[in-house]
């Protein structure tokens, strides 16, 4: 039966190694966390020698299993432990790793809850057994909850023992754009090659070769293709490496999800660190193309629940210690006079939220685009000009990079077409609605929303249905009589 019972043998020995080799110098975690029995009783001694105040070291835990006769016994597991090297390479993945092997110990107390009360269910001592039951299925309740607690909330740290830790910035993946643990957003206007991009950054990084004019380290990368069928990936690698003269990365890894279903994030995240152990690489960049794939049904353009998604994201970073980048597309109209924080599309939470912000504005060259930069914790890069011909991507230096494409005959400062593109086929929204959406997606000014509304409502291109008081486009095929100023510009 205990073979079957869950449990992780690496993720035990990265524990036990992080607080051997000082990695980690918080208490050591409760033996009972641990499935291996040698795990448990080299966890007794660490803890021990931590409550005595001692050093918490090979030689000092060595000392006291041969005090208990058990040096011999686990001589061997001891070397295995310190040959581990997961969470020393980095320390981010502590908590992670602890939170797992935590879970697994409460997995195994409930199958033991499991068995308690069957057996008390067949058994004469049925109050008392139960009673012991209740007990412990209110200790894993308790525990469960302290757990998820821990998560959300950090302990309160001053800033003289914050200074006192002497932190050092995260190594980069890209210099001078993206460090290890941030997170960030690759945006564009629809068909502006992201996912070419995507697949152009990844292929430099993963062996350390340079992304336009930026370096980068050796990564192991992790791409989540939910689009692109397997075949189409293999063939933009294959053309872009070749051209560029890359070679194809074994640190490349990707998980082709086309027609894949799932419940929800949970259940994808859950999958990919099944995955990601069973492998033994860890990703130190983890690629989501495109980001909608998450939503599940939640609106682009409500703040809350694009927060729930980009949170979804976080426990991503958390559990694997990974940065995170991913693709999103702008909202539609010309963005050429719109800051970067306002062009993608749906809620403003994509551009508050992240670390590094990608963006991909159209040059007025063809086939160019500008790429600009928008860093949190560092110096934002100058702006390039690169240019997509196929599969070859370059930088153009003699293109100026203040020259966005601009919108050709457009005169005002809004298009009111812009308001029936954002209402469905079908779809009937009170005004406030509609004047909603457009504050949200396109940046507009609400009194231009109604301003538009007002048009399109006068032109007949906007119908009130007089029982629910709700706008509609009318069909093209439907029965209605336009007002006599159907034919004037806006």
């Amino acid at each position: 039966m205990s073979e079957v019972l869950p449990h992780h043998n690496e993720s035990e020995r990265a524990i036990l190694n992080a607080h051997l080799l000082g990695a980690i110098t918080s208490e050591p975690p409760s033996p009972r966390f641990f499935f291996n029995d040698a795990h448990k009783e080299i966890a007794e001694a660490m803890v021990s020698l931590y409550r005595k105040g001692e050093s918490v070291d090979q030689l000092s835990v060595d000392r006291i299993l041969a005090e208990k006769n058990n040096r011999q016994g686990h001589h061997s597991v001891l070397s295995e432990i310190l040959n581990e090297t997961a969470i020393v390479d980095n320390p981010s993945r502590y908590e992670s790793t602890l939170k797992a092997i935590k879970t697994d110990s409460l997995k195994r107390d409930s199958v033991w809850l499991s068995q308690r009360i069957q057996h008390a269910s067949q058994n004469g001592s049925f109050e008392q057994d139960i009673e012991r039951a209740f007990e412990a299925l209110k200790r894993i309740k308790d525990e469960v909850g302290e757990g998820s607690e821990k998560k959300k909330f950090p302990e309160f740290i001053s800033a003289k023992r914050l200074a006192e830790k002497k932190l050092v910035p995260p190594p980069d993946i890209i210099k001078g754009v993206l460090r290890q643990g941030e997170k960030a957003i690759l945006q564009a206007p629809s068909k502006a090659s992201k996912t070419m991009n995507l697949l152009y950054l990844v292929s430099a990084c993963a062996e350390g070769n340079p992304w336009f004019e930026f370096e980068t380290q050796p990564t192991k990368i992790l791409y989540v293709n939910f689009e692109l069928p397997e075949y189409a990936v293999d063939e933009r690698i294959r053309r872009i490496t070749g051209i560029k003269g890359l070679e194809i990365s074994e640190n490349l890894v990707f998980w082709n999800l086309r027609g894949t279903k799932f419940r929800n994030t949970k259940a994808l995240l859950d999958q990919m660190l099944r995955e990601i152990r069973k492998t033994g690489s860890i990703p130190q960049l983890i690629v989501l193309d495109p980001i909608y794939k998450l939503y599940r049904g939640r609106k682009e353009v409500d703040a809350s629940e694009m927060a729930e998604v980009l949170e979804e994201v976080d426990e991503i970073m958390a559990e694997t210690g990974a940065s995170v980048i991913f693709a999103h597309h702008y909202s539609k109209g010309n963005k050429s006079q719109a800051d970067m924080l306002d062009r993608s599309s749906g809620s403003g939470v994509f551009a508050r939220d992240v670390d590094c912000i990608i963006d991909l504005l159209p040059h007025e060259e063809e086939g160019c685009f500008i790429a600009s930069f928008r860093l949190r914790t560092q110096k934002s890069p100058e702006r390039l000009v690169i240019h997509w011909d196929g599969f070859e991507c370059s930088v153009r230096k003699e293109l100026d990079p203040d020259k966005a494409k601009s919108k050709s005959g457009r005169k005002t400062e809004y298009d009111p077409q812009e308001i029936l593109d954002a209402i469905k086929d079908g779809e009937r929204l009170r005004q406030a609605e509609i004047c909603r959406r457009m504050v949200e997606e396109f940046r507009w000014k609400p009194s231009t929303a109604q301003s538009g509304i007002k048009k399109l409502k006068e032109s007949g291109k906007l119908v009130l249905d007089p029982v629910t008081q709700k706008l509609y486009k009318p069909s093209p095929q439907g029965e209605f009589v336009l007002p006599n100023n159907e034919n004037e510009p806006f």
